[in-house]
């Protein structure tokens, strides 16, 4: 909206920006090779769009914002910076690029986690119900089966205690897997410390054209 409604009338012809800028340590974060567009994509949904329909517009407006942004790494240490017609917004997208950029590092990171801990939830809970149902069936059975003895009631009392007995080790197991689990994810998560808040640039900075 920015670009093609708001702009100045002049933008074309100024030959200075605001820059901000602010340096972030990111821990845990580059100790991996960066994925590339080809493995981004082949972690998409099956039956989810996997192209982008790009209008002439918001293809203008990609190449104006890709020339406004520099990043800068050295180790885990990481200086953004960009640069903007006018002082305000030139603070504000730094911080939504920040934010894009700690919510993909994110998200790739501790994708594999996620999967295996939302897959060992589903199996836990349905572990659960299944050990809750055995537990009732020898509740019930021994109820309604007081003072019988018998060689059949007993061969069945047996055989619903063994299988509640199954059922409880299941989902103490899976409980516990779970839990592990949790840490682990929670190991996983990068950590990011910010060095330094986006701050609205009192000056110019001399460049070319914009």
């Amino acid at each position: 909206e920015y670009y093609l409604q708001e702009r100045p009338g002049d933008l074309l012809t100024k030959s200075f920006e605001f820059v901000t800028g602010l340096p972030y340590l990111i821990l845990s974060v580059f100790d991996k090779e960066t994925p590339t567009i080809k493995e981004i994509n082949e972690k998409e949904d099956v039956g989810k769009t996997r192209y982008l329909q790009i209008s002439p517009e918001e293809g203008y407006v990609i190449n104006q914002i890709e020339k406004k942004i520099k990043i800068e790494i050295e180790d885990r240490l990481i200086k953004l910076s960009v640069r903007m017609p006018e002082p305000l917004i030139a603070a504000e997208f730094n911080n939504i690029v920040f934010d894009k950029i700690l919510n993909y590092v994110t998200d790739y990171k501790i994708e594999k986690q996620k999967i295996s801990l939302e897959f060992i939830k589903e199996s836990t809970d349905t572990a659960e119900d299944n050990f809750k149902r055995a537990q009732l069936n020898l509740a019930n059975f021994r109820d309604s089966n007081q003072g019988i003895i018998s060689q059949r009631s007993r061969t069945k009392e047996d055989q619903l205690d063994a299988e509640f007995n199954l059922s409880f080790q299941l989902y103490s197991t899976l409980k516990q897997e779970l839990e592990n689990s949790k840490i682990e994810l929670n190991r996983e998560t990068p950590i990011f410390s910010s060095f330094q808040d986006a701050i609205v640039p009192n000056a110019t900075a001399n460049t070319s054209p914009v």
